[in-house]
């Protein structure tokens, strides 16, 4: 596991996939609360042992559950997880996440359209400039599509689904996704 404070209030995690993959995993905090962007759980008992000491220790702090934004469907094991131990809310990929409004912190997600797979979304939060692409942009003829919207976010910062964050011309690194 990987733990990279991006910004105040702002972590990216790395944890592996259902899959096998390392994938990243985004932690928001606000004084209106804590959301969490398609949790991944650490394999490692000793890491897994850290990041609920840790997440406990916030989640007191700020006095409410964390709210979690599942963008990918084979992600659910990490969200269930964390919405049982919390007692919180999960918001599951897909209508129910872009309908969701704006999250703690002015967190939004939003339905990318086609040529996007059905159940994925895009997350976005303004405070940071964040773009969450998930796994979007794997695949060539959907990034072609997509970037164009994308790019339009202004994004300070990209974290698609693997791969370090983009903060160097995160515009630029959109459009060479596209091809």
């Amino acid at each position: 596991m990987q733990v990279d404070r991006l910004a105040d209030g702002l972590w990216r995690w790395t944890a592996a996939t259902p899959g096998g993959a390392e994938g990243n995993c985004v932690y928001h905090e606000h004084p209106d609360g804590i959301v969490l962007v398609d949790p991944l759980l650490p394999a490692d008992a000793a890491d897994a042992e850290r990041f609920w000491r840790a997440l406990d220790r916030d989640v007191e702090r700020i006095g409410r559950p964390p709210v979690v934004a599942s963008t990918l469907p084979d992600r659910g094991s990490g969200a269930r997880a964390v919405a049982e131990r919390y007692d919180g809310s999960r918001i599951v990929a897909g209508d129910a996440l872009a309908a969701a409004g704006a999250l703690p912190g002015g967190v939004e997600a939003a339905l990318p359209g086609p040529p996007a797979a059905a159940g994925r979304a895009i997350v976005t939060c303004a405070c940071h400039g964040l773009l969450w692409t998930a796994d979007l942009l794997d695949d060539p003829e959907a990034a072609a599509a997509l970037v164009p919207r994308l790019v339009a976010t202004a994004p300070r910062m990209v974290i698609a689904a693997h791969g370090d964050p983009v903060v160097d011309d995160p515009a630029g690194w959109l459009a060479r996704q596209a091809g």
